[in-house]
């Protein structure tokens, strides 16, 4: 695991050189301290490395083993050549399970990455795949392990099912405990998405704001926006909130950063403040009927304008044109007047 870390290590020193050439600029601490940054902006283990001791049976022979790291689960998975399976936690070194998967000798074990795994091929020929069992791992921690903080931190990173009622009691105490940050960060990564819902939504909502603090409610929808999406109900009271302080803008650059969940609801507070914008969020949801109706009116506002600003019939505004939104033709005509002679669409 050293090794492997060392030369994950190596591998991103020579990359941040490669790409910005610091050396010739700065001195070696100010790098140092650059690549740390870099590393945790890029979500990856970066420049900081750490060593844990993993506790192995002194009475089992582990010469001959190979070691995975399961990315998906944050799991480390060791497989003997006899046969023995001892899975630890990636963070904690906690160990989480031990058995043998063969009683004959394993001679070749693949990567299974897209199942957070790998495959074990024995003497006989039998191909064996070894993963994590969504339904039972993280009530196997909680109870067998009695392991709650696990069991938890489990359910989070790979999002399983199991430790819905742990997360929602946990959520609870934080909150009484006034600890809305680490309550809104809770809840954005509850597993499943138990704790995403308008329940969750009021509760932040219901908190008094304190002066010089920013709202608990501004600390959730923040902690969306960092960390994944938010839903569509958490969406439309993000943008009603933006609406309410006229702070259109930041609509703008979320749906840009395709940060919101559009629907049809979103498009109707947001056409409140801005046809255009709300026609997009239209078309992103889907919503075929709005979207053709905002996009009748945005037609409109421009032959309105060139009605203005062109006094001469223009011939090809005089021919029937169909829309088309999502594959839907238009229905009603539009018929615009301009100074004294009628321009039908």
């Amino acid at each position: 695991m050293s090794n492997e870390l060392k030369y994950k290590e190596q591998a991103f020193d020579e990359k941040i050189e490669k790409i910005f050439n610091l050396a010739e600029k700065v001195d070696s601490e100010s790098i140092s301290v650059g690549n740390a940054v870099v590393g945790s902006l890029l979500g990856g283990i970066g420049y900081f490395y750490g060593q844990s001791k993993i506790a192995l049976s002194r009475t089992l022979n582990f010469r001959k083993h190979v070691d995975y790291i399961s990315h998906k689960y944050s799991l480390i998975y060791v497989i003997t050549k006899l046969g023995l399976l001892f899975v630890y936690d990636l963070e904690t070194t906690t160990a989480v399970y031990r058995n043998r998967i063969s009683p004959n000798p394993i001679f070749l074990t693949p990567e299974a990455t897209s199942v957070g795994g790998f495959y074990a091929i024995n003497r006989r020929g039998q191909v064996l795949l070894a993963t994590v069992n969504e339904q039972t791992i993280v009530n196997f921690v909680s109870g067998q392990l009695n392991n709650l903080e696990l069991a938890v931190s489990l359910a989070k990173r790979g999002n399983l099912p199991g430790a819905e009622k742990l997360v929602v009691e946990r959520f609870h105490e934080l909150f009484a405990q006034t600890k809305y940050k680490e309550a809104a960060e809770l809840a954005s990564q509850s597993p499943q998405g138990i704790l995403r819902t308008p329940d969750t939504v009021a509760k932040f909502q219901s908190v008094p704001v304190q002066a010089g603090q920013t709202p608990p409610l501004l600390q959730y929808f923040g902690t969306l926006l960092t960390r994944g999406k938010p839903n569509a109900f958490e969406s439309l009271e993000l943008s009603r909130l933006v609406v309410n302080q006229n702070k259109k803008n930041l609509l703008e650059n979320w749906l840009a950063e395709d940060k919101l969940e559009c629907s049809e609801e979103l498009g109707d507070l947001v056409k409140t403040v801005d046809n255009d914008l709300a026609l997009k969020i239209y078309i992103k949801a889907r919503a075929n009927s709005n979207g053709f109706t905002s996009k009748q009116e945005h037609e409109q506002r421009l032959l309105q304008q060139h009605c203005r600003t062109n006094t001469r019939p223009n011939a090809n505004l005089t021919r029937p044109v169909k829309l088309s939104l999502s594959g839907i033709e238009a229905g009603p005509q539009i018929i615009l007047q301009c100074k004294d002679s009628p321009t039908k669409l």
